[in-house]
């Protein structure tokens, strides 16, 4: 790939971009620059960790669909789900938020039974936890990285849908993907020289008043809208790159509701929030 202008390098260690600090960036550049650049420590909240642990016991699960061609039971999938929360936990703080961690706990749990009696019996996966990269331009010493959770079809019953990219969320209500920069990413990342446009499958866990839900979303993408996913990642490296330079970083946007004490472990010292 070579139309699209970018700086050879990123700033400080960094040797490539995510979907995730991509997000960040653009939701604060000065959050970005304290956790990517600065390194400084942020806990992780009780709905991260409950949703990493969801994640890791399912890829468990999906790899042993890619070996053997059946998945892990619903007691085995309990079992890695509870050690990889302990093992999250243990690693350092975290910020439950006023939340209970056995309700959170149990949470996952149910999340986990209904999305694992459902969905997992339709999917076909080829790869899981897949890692790819892309490079703007031939040149650069830095690419945009990530992991898709499951690459394959899947059967709902009444077709077999195509392979593509899946990716797994935990999420509180209900989203709309339409906009999504990460469909654009990982359909590109996946998508072949003759194909037209490509499917990202969201599957979305969630626990709502009348208990837990797993539904699966999907969100088309042309070769056009991720040709400009790519461009505007670029301009973002370049922004980047005008920052770290002329030391003009600036917060998030007023009164977004990310920009406060509850979301954001660097607002105590942040010295863009007006005290």
């Amino acid at each position: 790939m070579s139309g699209f202008e970018t700086p050879t390098s990123l700033p400080g260690d960094l040797e490539h971009l995510s979907h995730s600090s991509i997000e960040l960036y653009l939701k604060c550049p000065e959050k970005w620059r304290r956790r990517y650049l600065e390194k400084q420590y942020e806990p992780m909240g009780g709905y991260q960790i409950v949703g990493r642990a969801v994640h890791a016991a399912e890829a468990q699960s999906y790899h042993a669909m890619v070996e053997t061609g059946f998945p892990h039971s619903i007691e085995q999938v309990l079992d890695e789900y509870g050690s990889s929360l302990d093992n999250e936990q243990e690693k350092g703080e975290v910020e439950w938020d006023g939340e209970d961690p056995g309700a959170m706990r149990d949470r996952g749990v149910g999340m986990l039974a209904v999305y694992h009696g459902s969905i997992v019996p339709a999917m076909l996966p080829e790869k899981v936890e897949h890692e790819f990269h892309v490079k703007l331009h031939p040149d650069n010493e830095w690419t945009i990285k990530g992991y898709i959770d499951v690459i394959g079809g899947y059967n709902d019953g009444f077709q077999e849908h195509e392979s593509g990219p899946h990716d797994i969320k935990t999420v509180k209500k209900a989203h709309n993907y339409e906009q999504s920069m990460q469909a654009s990413l990982y359909t590109y990342a996946t998508m072949l020289a003759d194909d037209v446009d490509k499917t990202f499958r969201v599957h979305e866990l969630k626990v709502l008043k009348d208990g837990p839900h797993a539904d699966i979303r999907e969100v088309h993408r042309t070769r056009e809208a991720q040709l400009m996913y790519l461009q505007r990642v670029a301009g973002i490296a370049r922004e980047i790159e005008y920052r770290v330079t002329s030391g003009n970083w600036q917060g998030a946007a007023p009164d977004v509701w990310w920009c406060s004490q509850k979301y954001c472990g660097y607002f105590p010292t942040c010295k863009f929030v007006a005290r």
